[in-house]
This record gives structure tokens, C-alpha cells and sequence, in this order.
């Protein structure tokens, strides 16, 4: 009772440090509503340093956690949240040189009560995992167009069309971050919301994904493919730690020597070469690897797509 006692206070106190330095940022004389409430989000998403994050490095945390696959209103306890939050974080420091670490244990804290003050305000210790997704990929960085389709792939059916209910269920989660941050009268969800984007009295024209009927051996073919990719996954990220190491040896500064011998001072600039050359070779292998995690994803989903149509087209003969 005294621990839980204490880390609640901890908690609070916490949140308001974080407030308490959003306001002293003076945001609150931003006139236009929308610029106002991107500016407070923006310092919460740079604080926390999810600014450094995108969608993929989201989703494979999502993956190792286990998240990918549960039902979007699953809750999930404050040690699971904090768990997917670590992976994050502690996964973003293995990918920046060592001059650029963070502080891992300070973002997960901040990040974590900012999402039990946005989406569990009354205490309960759990939000579910739909508000948690949601809440991660808007907030993270990288490229809005991956945002949007990990975001669109949440609220839509197998065939690629927009589920009305869902997106509504989503501009309920998303809508309590401008809440979070005292925007609420201005960006606050009501009723109408979803009603305001889509008319329902006039069908939305959308872009079915192709048909595509697979046999037991497309799926071993799928399979093998996505051990490939898991592979060649190991693989990249095993070639950035080495780079990483060698990377650090060619940062490491040379003493005064190397400024009276000739032959030092020529290493040393070959060594700067080599340092720009691993950081374009990292740049590039890290792009690699998106790329793969989007593969990977698109054949996961298509896989577990063709196993559920499976799975309807054999009840029949079951009940027989």
C-alpha cells in the first residue's frame, strides 16, 4: 500500500513537471487553435524524444511485445505498456552513435504518464491496446504517409475499405491528446465528429485491394519468403553493430601526437573518411531494413487474411 501510495505520487508529480514545463514555453499565446495545439504536442513528442522514432521502429516493438496480434480492445496494464515503451527506447540507443544517447529511463517515465493522463485520467491503470497503437503513431516521427497507412490498415477491413465504426473509435482515442494537452474545447471529440468527415448517405469511393487466391503451396512459398526476410532482418542488424563498433574506434579523438606526426595526422584524416562512409553505409542499411519490415508486414497480414478465409471455408464440412 506505501510503494503503490508512493509511485502514484511519483506519478503525479511527474506529470506536472511536465506540464508545468510545456506552460513555461508560453505556448498559450499561439492565437490559432490548430498551430497551438501541434506546437504543445510537438514539445511532448521532442521531450519524450519520440521525435526520433517512426512507424517501423513502432511496430516491430509492437511485434516483440506480442501487440500485433491482439484484439484491439485488449487492455493492457501499466507493466506491459511500460514494457512495449522500453523496448522503444532502449532499441532507439542501440541505433544512435554514443554521442547521442538518451536517457532511456526518463523518456519511458515521461511518455508513460503522459499516455495514463491522456487516455486513463481516472486512475485505473489500463488503456487499451487500439488507444496505445493509436497514441504511438501519431506521436512518433518519420514519414507521415507510413503513419497513415499503419493508421488506415487499424481501421480498415481485409479488402481495404475504411470501417466507419473504427474510425470513429479512432477519432475517439486520438482526440483525447489535444484533450491532454488543455485543448479539449477546441479539439475535443463529440458525435458528430466522424459524421463531419464522411457523409454516410453518400458511399465513399475506395480502392479495393486485388483478389488474390493462394494454394497450400503460395502459403509455404509466403512462408519461406518471410523466414528470408526475418533472416536477412538478423543479418542487417548484425552488419549495423559491427559498423557501429567500427564507427566508434574511427570517432575516437587522437591526442596531441597527431598533430607532430605527418604519418598520424594521414591516419587520422583516413579514419574521418571512414567514419562518413560507415555513417552512409548505416544510413543505408537501416533504409534496407524499412524496407524489409514493410514487406514482412504486407505478407503477415496477407498470410493471416487467407488462413481466417480458410479457416470459414472448412466450418461447413466440419458440421457435416
Amino acid at each position: 500500500m506505501i510503494e503503490d501510495s508512493g509511485k502514484r505520487g511519483n506519478t503525479m508529480a511527474e506529470r506536472r513537471q511536465l506540464f508545468a514545463e510545456m506552460r513555461a514555453q508560453d505556448l498559450d499565446r499561439i492565437r490559432l487553435s490548430t498551430y497551438r495545439t501541434a506546437c504543445k504536442l510537438r514539445f511532448v513528442q521532442k521531450k519524450c524524444n519520440l521525435h526520433l522514432v517512426d512507424i517501423w521502429n513502432v511496430i516491430e516493438a509492437l511485434r516483440e511485445n506480442a501487440l500485433n496480434n491482439l484484439d484491439p480492445n485488449t487492455e493492457l496494464n501499466v507493466s506491459r505498456l511500460e514494457a512495449v515503451l522500453s523496448t522503444i527506447f532502449y532499441q532507439l540507443n542501440k541505433r544512435m552513435p554514443t554521442t547521442h544517447q538518451i536517457h532511456v529511463e526518463q523518456s519511458i517515465s515521461l511518455l508513460l504518464n503522459f499516455l495514463l493522463a491522456a487516455f486513463d485520467p481516472e486512475g485505473h491503470g489500463k488503456i487499451s491496446v487500439f488507444a496505445a497503437k493509436m497514441a504511438l503513431a501519431t506521436l512518433c516521427g518519420g514519414k507521415i504517409m507510413d503513419k497513415l497507412r499503419y493508421i488506415f490498415s487499424m481501421i480498415s477491413d481485409s479488402s481495404g475499405v475504411m470501417v466507419y465504426g473504427r474510425y470513429d473509435q479512432f477519432l475517439r482515442e486520438v482526440l483525447k491528446l489535444p484533450t491532454a494537452v488543455f485543448e479539449g474545447p477546441s479539439f475535443g471529440y463529440t458525435e458528430q465528429s466522424a459524421r463531419s468527415c464522411f457523409s454516410q448517405q453518400q458511399p465513399t469511393q475506395q480502392r479495393s485491394a486485388p483478389d488474390i487466391s493462394f494454394t497450400i503451396d503460395a502459403n509455404k512459398q509466403q512462408r519461406q519468403l518471410i523466414a528470408e526476410l526475418e533472416n536477412k532482418n538478423r543479418e542487417i542488424l548484425q552488419e549495423i553493430q559491427r559498423l557501429r563498433l567500427e564507427h566508434e574506434q574511427a570517432s575516437q579523438p587522437t591526442p596531441e601526437k597527431a598533430q607532430q606526426n605527418p604519418t598520424l595526422l594521414a591516419e587520422l584524416r583516413l579514419l574521418r573518411q571512414r567514419k562518413d562512409e560507415l555513417e552512409q553505409r548505416m544510413s543505408a542499411l537501416q533504409e534496407s531494413r524499412r524496407e524489409l519490415m514493410v514487406q514482412l508486414e504486407g505478407l503477415m497480414k496477407l498470410l493471416k487474411e487467407e488462413e481466417l478465409k480458410q479457416g470459414v471455408s472448412y466450418v461447413p464440412y466440419c458440421r457435416s
